[in-house]
């Protein structure tokens, strides 16, 4: 059942795709504005973790506590799907984050926003940090220069 919801959590890869080559495209701001590819990929994940879950019970969780349990829980098939449908959620869910707030501060132009998603949905914390380290430097460099704060409040 995991390989199924591995398949049908494959559809991030149109939200990345339309956040990426569209992002000037009416849909594609209305699916990033109602947050759809995140909540979509949820909800899989959310049957993903019942399913492990009636397979090998609560106690699962304790392994959690430890690098060894980690590694071992990640060596179950399964799980490791699961993990993968998870980390997609949330590095969506960054990616979409990325995408609105640029859209409201014109941070970065939109080619460098397109490339910095694409870094996101490879390396989902490289891309936040990368965003938010621009992000930063332009309001610090905006204060700087007496213009006031083009890009928000980011502290």
């Amino acid at each position: 059942m995991t390989t199924v919801l591995f398949n049908v959590a494959l559809l991030a890869t149109v939200g990345w795709g339309l956040m990426i080559l569209l992002p000037g495209w009416s849909v594609t701001k209305r699916l990033v504005e109602w947050i759809a590819f995140p909540v979509a990929i949820s909800l899989i994940y959310v049957v993903g973790v019942a399913a492990v879950l009636s397979e090998t019970g609560f106690g699962v969780m304790a392994d959690f506590g430890s690098a060894e349990g980690v590694i071992e829980l990640l060596a179950n098939p399964n799980v490791a799907l699961i993990v993968w449908i998870h980390m997609s959620a949330l590095d969506h869910l960054v990616g979409v984050g990325i995408f609105r707030d640029n859209l409201r501060h014109n941070v970065v132009p939109i080619p460098i926003q397109s490339l910095l998603l694409v870094l996101t949905l490879l390396f989902g914390p490289i891309g936040f940090l990368t965003y938010w380290i621009v992000r930063v430097a332009r309001r610090r460099g905006s204060e700087l220069a007496g213009a006031g704060d083009p890009a928000g409040d980011v502290a």
